[in-house]
């Protein structure tokens, strides 16, 4: 199940009520992200407050045509602005920030609909080629990488050893760790032990050079 579908999962069974349409008139960038700001209220979770960290925001189908082009940035700042919140309210978050646009025909020109909910863990992610010939999905549990069938993602080319690193998921994030292979795991072009990976990280196993993307 990818995250989007957990996502919609975790919404219907957990939202604790917080669904609200947010008014402010011509969208923009801006004014979406600030409207979510204030529209976020903590939700308990295992004992503790939180902020929600997954973030549905539907928006009548002209706005979201009319913002394609600035729909990324609309992610980075309404992402922004709850890791902000949660610092300034010492909220932990206790999984990575992630938020989709969708349109709804049942949401008025203008308004956005928030839906917002607590989802555990890093979240999706990916480790792949620069060329997309080799690909790693990653939903929020442990992969292993080497030259063994039985890893989940299997690299016959030079310097790479049977079993030669493990991807596990870290609270809201992911980390790499070298299993004592040969020739070594590098990320950014130093030779790592364990490592925390960052949307953009490139990890070189043997002669395959894979970026990671948070998706």
């Amino acid at each position: 199940m990818g995250w989007l579908a957990r996502l919609e999962q975790a919404v219907g069974g957990s939202l604790e009520g917080l669904s609200r349409k947010l008014c402010g008139g011509r969208l923009t960038v801006r004014a979406i992200a600030a409207a979510v700001e204030s529209g976020l209220q903590p939700v308990p979770h295992d004992g503790q407050r939180t902020l929600p960290n997954a973030l549905r925001l539907e928006l009548h189908p002209s706005d979201l045509e009319r913002l394609a082009s600035q729909l990324g940035e609309v992610r980075r700042q309404v992402a922004q602005r709850l890791a902000e919140l949660a610092t300034r309210h010492g909220l932990p978050l206790v999984g990575r920030p992630a938020v989709v646009l969708e349109p709804s025909e049942t949401v008025t020109a203008g308004e956005v609909r928030l839906l917002a909910t607590v989802c555990p863990g890093p979240g999706a992610a990916e480790l792949a080629t620069a060329d997309g010939s080799v690909q790693l999905a990653l939903r929020g549990a442990s992969a292993v990488i080497g030259r063994e069938p039985g890893c989940d993602l299997v690299l016959l080319a030079d310097g790479v050893s049977r079993r030669h690193a493990r991807v596990e998921p870290r609270a809201d994030h992911y980390v790499i760790v070298d299993l004592g292979s040969t020739n070594g795991t590098q990320v950014n072009g130093a030779r790592v032990a364990l490592h925390e990976l960052r949307h953009g990280s490139v990890v070189s196993i043997g002669t395959v050079r894979l970026q990671f993307r948070e998706l």
